[in-house]
């Protein structure tokens, strides 16, 4: 098979701005270089394994053109996520792995359309993993034109010369043998064709299947409805800005009063942390094209919540959250003062999990989470949470959620038909510096 592939410095092979890939596509179909890989790539893009991704298309169309072009610098995971997918110049790409997930997707949609039937002649695109740099193949010509050293079935297997011909018969007490050894090497190519096959087949598997995270969200990216995010709240009567100087010129507490006093005044204050859990759901949802509605929880509805699929961001400050696990098995609590939080196990009635008191001096060094996806019998709407019990534990819980190896390693632990069960997560979270470490799996519920 020969082979070009695209690489950012081609050793003095390249012309005129081309590549090596797109040099070696001279002569293809008898067509110039880059019109022979715009054209395969034109038929993968309009095939049916990329008909039902735009996102794919975008990502496999723009890689391959700036390619040809011989641009392949700029195929760089951030650059990509800026150009293909809008992402700011200075967006986080651990934070946001839109391009990675991308790029994993168009690997398998690759090699599904190179296994179906028709293509397999075709000029071969592939993305190699690491790299976002495509590689172009070719079946070998040899191959196409039916050439080469090999026996047909017309064929007269004996060996002439010019003064005699002499046969290729075996001994006579040779005769007996090939049917033996006929039916020993017929044995021998069944295993060996059934070991490729299963090879084969494992290796298909593997390429097709779709990963933890993917099962995780499938009943919400599948729906055709748009999809909720409720953002949870924390509403004060009053708002006193600090003092400082370098902060508050006027160097004294300032407060936001109502036409007949402070205590008219109720604001609704979103957390850092829940905001910037809200995006990271958002950004991983909208590399899936769905379409979202973003409401804070004090302006949500019943009705809202029974139109579509439902991502709840928050515990304590959510009061959908609360309603929506009265249920479940670990739940949120706080007493009546709202000076003490934890998390109840109904199985274990009594004990206070990850029990927070509020205070002058509260240092948070550990908080529990709880992710979990169920498909509401109220609602009848499948429904994602991502809470803690403070809100540093509602980063960890999102962190959770959006990161395909911490889905990975939950997978592995869990029934099987997970995908297609209630889940609730308890989730274990050191705290340093006011930033959640690594999640601890401490309790997982399938029904």
């Amino acid at each position: 098979m020969r082979r070009g592939i695209v690489l950012p410095h081609s050793s003095g092979r390249k012309a005129a701005g081309q590549s090596v890939a797109v040099a070696a596509l001279e002569g293809h179909e008898h067509l110039p270089a880059t019109e022979a890989g715009r054209e395969q790539l034109e038929r993968v893009l309009g095939s049916s394994r990329f008909t039902s991704s735009p996102r794919c298309q975008a990502l496999l169309r723009y890689i391959v053109e700036e390619a040809l072009r011989g641009n392949v610098e700029s195929l760089k995971e951030r650059n990509l996520g800026i150009e293909v997918f809008r992402r700011d110049a200075a967006y986080d790409t651990n934070a946001d792995p839109v391009v990675r997930i991308a790029a994993s997707e168009v690997r398998k949609k690759l090699a599904q359309y190179y296994f179906d039937s028709g293509h397999q002649r075709q000029v071969r695109i592939t993305i190699p993993v690491g790299s976002y740099v495509p590689e172009f193949s070719f079946p070998d010509s040899a191959a196409e034109n039916g050439s080469g050293n090999h026996w047909t079935d017309n064929e007269d297997h004996t060996v002439s010369d010019t003064s005699e011909e002499v046969a290729l018969s075996p001994p006579a007490a040779l005769q007996a043998e090939p049917a033996r050894y006929s039916r020993r090497m017929l044995r021998l190519s069944i295993a060996v064709v059934g070991a490729a096959a299963l090879c084969a087949g494992l290796a298909w598997r593997a390429i097709t299947a779709p990963s933890a995270l993917d099962k995780f969200w499938e009943p919400v990216v599948a729906s055709r409805s748009p999809i909720l995010l409720c953002l949870g709240q924390m509403r004060a009567s009053s708002v006193q800005l600090d003092p400082i100087p370098s902060r508050n010129p006027g160097q004294s507490p300032m407060s936001i009063i109502g036409p007949d006093g402070i205590d008219n005044v109720r604001m609704s204050i979103a957390v850092l942390d829940d905001s910037i859990t809200l995006a990271n759901i958002a950004g991983l949802l909208r590399s899936e094209h769905k379409q979202l509605i973003i409401r804070p929880e004090a302006s949500t509805s019943y009705e809202d919540l029974q139109k579509g699929p439902v991502v709840l961001v928050g515990a304590l400050n959510n009061d959908w959250t609360l309603r929506l696990m009265r249920n479940m098995r670990f739940q949120f609590n706080q007493d009546p003062q709202m000076r003490e939080w934890w998390v109840s196990d109904q199985k274990n009635p009594g004990v206070k999990l990850g029990r927070m008191v509020l205070s002058n001096h509260l240092q948070i060094t550990q908080d529990l989470a709880i992710v979990a996806r169920i498909l509401d019998p109220e609602t009848k709407q499948p429904t994602i949470i991502a809470a803690g019990v403070a809100p540093v534990g509602t980063l960890a819980a999102g962190n959770f959620v959006t990161d395909p190896q911490s889905l990975k390693d939950l997978a592995q632990s869990l029934p099987a038909n997970w995908q297609n069960k209630n889940i609730e997560i308890l989730i274990n979270v050191n705290v340093i510096d006011g930033q959640p470490g690594p999640p601890r799996v401490v309790s997982t519920v399938v029904w």
